[in-house]
């Protein structure tokens, strides 16, 4: 994490300090990243042989990403104060119980998320559920390896941004 420092201290700490520029400069690699994707899934997508243009695996990986990222800042939201009742005065498990619980809404709630994504990429191909959660798998497997590939290959780029 040291290689991104001069990227974490270029982040806006106050509301003040944020920017519409600043916004869409951050933005940028996560609209990359979500393309990249929706190129990888409509490629795979192709050899599965469920035929679906590059925009509507988009439209589709955009809404379900946003879905998580949503679903993370409610979770950002309600974490502390689930701590805070966990390391209270009391220090019961009783009192520990709802952050005990907490990882098992999240994961939850990402697997309904991949179940939205899924069932969406299904109803768009028209093809069998079987079909659709190979060419997911794929499409998934695919994309974690590119994102590495892309990671291991532009450190050189990134270390030179500095």
């Amino acid at each position: 994490m040291e290689q991104f420092h001069w990227l974490i201290d270029r982040m806006p700490k106050k509301i003040e300090q944020l920017t519409l520029s600043k916004i869409a400069i951050f933005m940028v690699p996560f609209v990359l990243l979500v393309s990249l994707y929706a190129c990888i899934a409509r490629l795979v997508f192709l050899v599965v042989g469920a035929r679906l243009h590059f925009k509507i695996h988009l439209n589709i990986a955009c809404y379900v990403v946003g879905v998580v990222a949503v679903l993370f800042i409610v979770l950002s939201a309600i974490e502390p104060p689930i701590w805070d009742l966990a390391l209270g005065e009391r220090r019961s498990w009783v009192s520990a119980l709802p952050l005990l619980l907490l990882p098992f809404l999240v994961l939850g709630l990402l697997t309904l998320s991949l179940f939205r994504y899924v069932d969406l990429i299904r109803r768009a191909t028209a093809v069998k559920w079987l079909r659709t959660l190979v060419g997911t798998v794929i499409s998934i497997a695919a994309f974690d390896t590119a994102s590495w590939l892309l990671l291991i290959l532009g450190k050189p780029l990134l270390q030179q941004l500095k």
